[in-house]
């Protein structure tokens, strides 16, 4: 019987694991928590999960015009070197963050909003001039007419892979079982004393019991029998386009200052602003011994 079992194995579950076990661990009885989520496929076809951390790159800023966000963000940026340095993993990589937004944006509003923000959580953060980001960043070819800030320290971006398997092993020096599988159902069962707890069977054939579950399965929930059938997730598909362009290693090299980049698209050839934004990763080595720059798309405005 465990205390707690955590569903999903991602960035949510994995980290929550940790706490979790953490939190346990301060009581005054030995607790038993469990993390249950598959491991990454080698053949992505191959089973119908598919976790958001199967990749090398994701941006990671506090300069945000949200002031909840961006002091969220400070705080998690703040912990990464003491998970890097507890698990033996680093998953940090402190590029710096550049936003480049034009002056008829409303962004550009936020954009003084994310200034104040940062400033009152103790991140530097400046504008650039035009002259200053060619003498910086000779590489980019930004329109002279955005309105640009860039900050270094607590920016950059992270390895989601790396980032859990950092998580998971901190949570197994604490003493969480970590197993890889897939839960199929869970469902409220009668101990023999009469007390209530939940049964989690898995595709392997397994069965554990315990006493509280914790979903981290985020879109993948209504996949499995998980909740009771009047308690579903609104659930809504949508589909997004990521682009990984291959680089040399040549290339990769005239780039390593590069910080990562959100970028609010510019149609030059019709001359109006896009209705959508773009976020660009630096090169970044990937698990085949490939260079790759990322680059995705944020939601339509």
């Amino acid at each position: 019987m465990y205390d707690v079992c955590i569903v999903g194995a991602g960035l949510i579950g994995s980290a929550a694991a940790r706490h979790v076990a953490k939190i346990l661990n301060e009581s005054t009885y030995k607790s038993k928590v469990i993390l249950i989520g598959p491991k990454e496929p080698k053949d992505f076809h191959s089973q119908d999960i598919f976790g958001a951390h199967y990749d090398e790159g994701r941006t990671v800023t506090c300069v945000l015009p949200d002031a909840t966000h961006a002091t969220l963000s400070k705080r998690s940026v703040d912990r990464y070197k003491e998970l890097e340095k507890i698990s033996g993993i680093n998953f940090y990589n402190e590029v710096g963050h550049l936003q480049a937004v034009l002056p008829s944006d409303s962004r550009v509003n936020m954009l003084s909003s994310a200034l104040n923000n940062a400033s009152q959580i103790g991140v530097h953060a400046e504008k650039l001039k035009h002259a200053q980001i060619k003498d910086m960043f000779p590489f980019l070819n930004l329109p002279s007419q955005m309105d640009v800030v860039y900050s270094k320290h607590g920016n950059g971006h992270v390895s989601p892979r790396k980032l859990v398997q950092a998580q998971q092993e901190a949570a197994n020096q604490l003493g969480c079982t970590v197993i890889h599988d897939v839960v199929e159902r869970v469902y409220k069962t009668t101990q023999p004393d009469g007390t209530f707890c939940h049964a989690i069977m898995t595709s392997s054939g397994n069965t554990l019991y315990s006493k509280k579950v914790l979903l981290a399965t985020g879109a993948f929930t209504p996949f499995k029998e998980l909740l009771p059938e009047h308690l579903q997730p609104q659930i809504e598909l949508r589909s997004q386009i990521v682009v990984k362009v291959e680089i040399d290693d040549a290339d990769a090299c005239k780039l390593k200052s590069m910080p990562s980049l959100y970028v609010k698209a510019f149609d030059t050839v019709v001359g109006n602003i896009a209705d959508f934004n773009a976020y660009i990763l630096p090169p970044i080595l990937y698990p085949d011994g490939k260079f790759y720059l990322k680059i995705g798309h944020g939601k339509k405005t």
